[in-house]
């Protein structure tokens, strides 16, 4: 799809390694280069032993263009994990 330079991806790792110091341990956070998307994912075995054990949740968003890192808007990736986190 787009091509990523190594500076590039660099940058944009930068900026999610960021976000995901505020995240909890069990969250993922990663930027699928070959897709051009962002996948944001809770993993709700951690929370209880007995509701949604083994339980992840995830949502995506397909970028239209190549990114930089100040796409990935930080308070918009939080606000998704707290929802997926419910």
């Amino acid at each position: 799809m787009y091509t990523y330079t190594e500076e590039e991806k660099n940058n944009i790792q930068k900026k999610i390694e960021d976000i995901k110091k505020k995240l909890p341990d069990r969250a993922g956070l990663e930027f699928d280069y070959e897709n051009n998307a962002l996948h944001v994912r809770a993993n709700k075995s951690l929370r209880s032993n007995f509701s949604g054990h083994g339980k992840f949740k995830s949502k995506s968003k397909i970028f239209q263009e190549k990114i930089k890192p100040n796409d990935i808007i930080e308070f918009k990736v939080l606000r998704t994990y707290d929802n997926l986190d419910q």
